[in-house]
């Protein structure tokens, strides 16, 4: 059960949350889906709405509808002159970066959780799943 601490064969207790969407009637999601809640509010909106744009119109730039692009999104060896692996873009970690690098340029999107003002210790107090999560550690 979602934030519900168990006790396994006698053993110290353990707890579970799987970041979802809360908006989402399947629960499916990720932690970007939780992070994006307490970072797009009304205060972040603008900055927001004009990174998602600006993504929009890159990725459409980029991969457009040109078979040659295709792959464009995988990651490129040049030693072999090759794209390999699977499709590394992630939109919505993008979109996070790419409001963070307004504040903090340069930095890791785990840097730009940790210190840009997108998130207020208000925010993470208020919100009903960091309630939840926050309770497994009690």
């Amino acid at each position: 059960m979602q934030g519900e601490k168990r006790e396994i064969k006698g053993s110290s207790s353990f707890g579970c949350y799987v970041f979802h969407d809360v908006t989402s009637s399947d629960k499916t999601g990720d932690l970007e889906d939780l992070l994006l809640l307490l970072m797009n509010q009304e205060r972040n909106r603008g900055i927001f709405e004009k990174a998602y744009s600006f993504l929009n119109d890159g990725r459409n730039l980029l991969i457009g509808l040109n078979e040659e692009n295709k792959n464009r999104d995988k990651e490129y060896d040049p030693l072999y002159d090759r794209y390999t692996s699977s499709h590394k873009y992630k939109a919505k970690k993008s979109w996070i970066s790419v409001a963070g690098q307004l504040q903090l340029s340069g930095m890791q999107n785990a840097v730009i959780i940790l210190k840009s003002d997108y998130i207020t210790k208000q925010d993470i107090l208020e919100n009903d799943e960091c309630s939840i999560i926050a309770s497994l550690f009690r």
